[in-house]
This record gives structure tokens, C-alpha cells and sequence, in this order.
């Protein structure tokens, strides 16, 4: 599999997907990018270090500097999902990466990349697909929890109401079966893969026990 990203990685160093929805080229940049962390590689060492570097590269040029969206507006109308995926690798990255210049310029993407994930927070406490909707989905809601955990973990300074908040929205949007639901606004019956998202959500809040 490592092999394959490998020899399909773009030039500009992006990935993209060949679905109808669009190509999502920050999302599947992210998401690759974690495959290759997860392998053994880091932006300096390992058989993948140069594709690392290039999709860090990539997704640092994605980074509108206004409003700190990390996406390819054309090309991902659903632009938190590339939003949260990137946040999650640039922060894994973060601190391996040894070029001092470059680890200050992803801290300042990843700074303004958090403080649009709050602004983009639905007041139920959830997010959905682009950042001014005001509403809010199980998907992309565990992508951005992802997302903040890794920055937290990176040593990125994240409000924990954020995350709170979030926690909360997963436990109102819980059935009596015990499955959750697409999304509070629109009700309707539990889902696993929204389940599996929900516990994913909890676990990266710390919550092990509940």
C-alpha cells in the first residue's frame, strides 16, 4: 500500500480521489500523509521522507492565510473534511520537524487551522460540511475532535470547551439503543459507522470509560 502512494503521489505532491463528489486533494493529501507517518517515515527519515516533505509542502500552500481553511476550494465543495484531515497530519508532523523555519510556518497554520474549527463549530456543539453552515454532522465532527487532539498533542494550545462541547453533542445525539444518530438536527436512527465516529470522539476527549 505505501508502495502504491508512492508511485501515485502528484508532482505538486498532492493525492487526489477519482469520486464524483470532487477530488479532495487537501483531504486525500491528509489521509496519505497519516499512511506514511504510520509506515515508519518522518519528514526527514524513513524510505518515504521526500514524500512526506512534499505533502507537507502541499498542504502548507493550501492554507488560505486569512482565515487559516486548509482546502482546494474548487475542488472540495465539503471543505472541512480536507480542513480536519490536513490539520491532523500537519500536526503529527509538527514535532519531528527539524527545519526550525518550517516548524514555525506550521505552527502558524496550524494556530489559525484550530481557530477556524472553533469559529466553524455549530452552536449544538457538532460541525458540518463547510465552515459558516451553523450545523453539524457525525463525520466531519470526529474528523475536527481528530484533528484538535493532535494539536493538542503537538503542543498547539486548543480551548477545551471546544472539545466539551463536542463531547456533549455526541452523548445528546445517542439513541436508546445506544447507537448515534446521522446528526441532532435530523434525528433519525443510530448508524454504525456514526457510532464507530461517536466512540472515536470520546476516546480523542479522553473519555475511555463512559
Amino acid at each position: 500500500g505505501i508502495d502504491w502512494l508512492s508511485r501515485n503521489q502528484a508532482q505538486n505532491g498532492s493525492w487526489s480521489n477519482e469520486g464524483g463528489y470532487g477530488s479532495y486533494p487537501a483531504a486525500m493529501t491528509g489521509l496519505a500523509g497519516m499512511a506514511l507517518l504510520a509506515s515508519g517515515s518522518t519528514p526527514t527519515r524513513g524510505p518515504c521522507y521526500k514524500e512526506v516533505r512534499k505533502s507537507v509542502d502541499f498542504l502548507l500552500r493550501c492554507a488560505d492565510a486569512r482565515n487559516g481553511l486548509i482546502s482546494v476550494p474548487v475542488e472540495e465543495g465539503r471543505s472541512m473534511y480536507g480542513h480536519g484531515f490536513a490539520t491532523l497530519f500537519l500536526a503529527s508532523v509538527y514535532g519531528m520537524e527539524e527545519d526550525l523555519v518550517k516548524q514555525q510556518r506550521l505552527k502558524v497554520v496550524l494556530d489559525k487551522a484550530v481557530g477556524l474549527i472553533v469559529r466553524a463549530q455549530s452552536s449544538a456543539g457538532g460541525w458540518i460540511y463547510t465552515p459558516d453552515s451553523n450545523s453539524d454532522e457525525g463525520s466531519v465532527t470526529v474528523t475536527q475532535v481528530q484533528a484538535l487532539r493532535a494539536c493538542r498533542m503537538a503542543g498547539i494550545v486548543v480551548d477545551k470547551r471546544t472539545v466539551d462541547r463536542a463531547v456533549d453533542y455526541i452523548k445528546k445525539c445517542q439513541q436508546g439503543d445506544g447507537g448515534i444518530c446521522y446528526s441532532l438536527h435530523s434525528g433519525g436512527g443510530s448508524r454504525p459507522a456514526i457510532t464507530a465516529a461517536g466512540v472515536a470522539v470520546l476516546y480523542n476527549a479522553g473519555i475511555y470509560e463512559d
